[in-house]
């Protein structure tokens, strides 16, 4: 799932066409045994390397994600916006920090040196 979506992101969103293309070209090679047919590419000796998801099934997944409350700036911003063509989505940082900074705490815990980066001193930051 991970490796599929790493694959749907990169570049930006790509569009169905060519997401299945990539998914084709990166897990795909063309047959010696079928004329114009397709076969799984294999790392060692029958060890294919593993499908990606299919586009259809890969946007189930990414619509079971929830990611709280999304707001519309043209809804909430309408009388301060002069220019007709805003548009976006935002997300109150006020609701959105503590579940942030509760994965950032569960992902410490997993894994001992993964916040290592966020390394500066507490009394630096006053």
């Amino acid at each position: 799932m991970l490796r599929r979506l790493a694959v749907y992101y990169s570049g930006g969103v790509m569009g169905k066409r060519k997401n299945q293309a990539i998914r084709v070209a990166s897990t795909m090679k063309s047959s010696s045994k079928k004329s114009g047919g397709k076969a799984a590419i294999t790392f060692m000796s029958k060890c294919p390397i593993p499908k990606l998801l299919t586009y259809n099934s890969l946007i189930k997944e990414v619509n079971k994600i929830d990611i709280e409350t999304v707001y519309s700036v043209k809804d909430q911003f309408a009388p301060y916006i002069e220019d007709e063509n805003t548009s976006g989505c935002f997300r109150d940082l006020r609701e959105y920090l503590p579940i942030l900074a509760s994965f950032y705490l569960k992902l410490q815990n997993s894994c001992k040196h993964a916040m290592k980066w966020f390394e500066m001193k507490w009394f630096e930051m006053v």
